[in-house]
């Protein structure tokens, strides 16, 4: 009989355990070839951006050396002309801009639910507002060759010399393309059809589905409207000293990147000013509330909305509130989620 023998157990990897680590490769596989995928998206509509502004700038220079780009009587006639120098395959007037543009709505900060692109019809819709010196004629849209849609609208009042050499801006723009401003679209309908992300401003055009609500000292100010969503720690930091980031969800911040930065909140005397014209007989801070005049603002009764100035450190920021018979602002705190917002444009 051997004795003393001794037996070794042989450690293996058991099926469940190599099944499992397989499909974590895979998935961590899915998720690096999603992310791959997503950053050479970017790339490709990037690289569109700047090659839709290249051929417009070129076929600009070209009509400013020929026909000139000065002295239109609107929009549409200076696309026509444009599209002498401009491979445009296809030119929509005013009434239905819908008809040269690729999707329905666009996406935008502040229009999460999309801004209904057939609306696109005045220089407002882009953030343009009359100013002295500028004449800008309402909307014409076209498509290029490429399929990229452009919505534009023509500063009638602009002057630009035929013979001065047109010079280029870092981000591919012309100088010769400074009477016309506007959209256009590098993707067509694919998604996400959204603001800075595959559509794009150029020129005066600085935004997408503005509508005033009112205006006030030459300034356009849309209809009051719920605070999407907070802002983070870091997105609060990102834009103010950490002295007034107090607060973990700051929908202070939210307000301003609703509205597209903190220049676009009205100022704590702009807010003032709008406060006062929802009252009648007005004497100091009281008189008598006009329900109609403050539903065409969007503005609720005892629903205060933001300003751009922090009462103090400590994380307040200046708010005004509507009420029956008088108005009042208090310091109320970044996190307070019941205010609303005003957006400047």
């Amino acid at each position: 009989m051997i004795r003393g023998l001794i037996y070794k157990k042989k450690s293996a990897f058991t099926l469940a355990e190599v099944l499992t680590t397989l499909m974590i490769i895979g998935v961590v596989a899915v998720i690096v070839m999603l992310v791959f995928n997503l950053l050479i998206r970017q790339k490709l509509i990037s690289s569109q951006a700047e090659v839709t502004k290249v051929k417009f700038s070129t076929a600009s220079d070209k009509m400013l050396s020929l026909s000139g780009v000065n002295g239109y009587d609107g929009t549409l006639s200076y696309v026509k002309e444009l599209s002498k120098h401009f491979h445009i395959v296809k030119i929509c007037d005013n009434s239905d801009v819908q008809d040269c543009w690729s999707s329905k709505k666009v996406i935008t900060e502040m229009l999460p639910q999309g801004w209904d692109i057939s609306k696109t019809k005045e220089p407002v819709h882009f953030g343009i507002l009359p100013k002295e010196g500028t004449d800008f004629d309402k909307t014409a849209a076209f498509m290029t060759a490429d399929g990229i849609p452009f919505i534009v609208t023509y500063d009638k009042a602009c002057d630009i010399n035929p013979n001065n050499a047109p010079k280029w801006s870092e981000d591919k723009l012309s100088s010769s393309t400074a009477c016309i401003s506007g959209i256009y679209d590098v993707n067509g309908s694919s998604p996400p059809n959204e603001l800075n992300k595959d559509v794009f401003t150029f020129n005066s055009a600085n935004n997408l589905g503005v509508e005033c609500a009112f205006t006030m000292n030459g300034a356009c100010f849309t209809k009051a409207q719920k605070v999407q969503k907070p802002a983070t720690m870091a997105d609060c930091l990102a834009i103010m000293d950490k002295d007034y980031c107090k607060v973990e969800e700051s929908y202070w911040v939210g307000a301003m990147h609703q509205c597209g930065g903190r220049e676009h909140l009205p100022t704590k005397t702009e807010a003032e000013e709008i406060t006062k014209t929802l009252y009648d007989n007005l004497n100091g801070k009281r008189g008598d509330y006009n329900a109609a005049r403050a539903a065409s603002y969007g503005i609720t009764e005892r629903a205060p909305f933001w300003t751009s100035e922090m009462y103090n450190k400590s994380g307040n920021v200046h708010a005004y509130a509507t009420y029956q018979k008088s108005y009042d602002w208090s310091p109320r705190p970044a996190n307070s989620d019941n205010l609303w917002v005003i957006c400047k444009q």
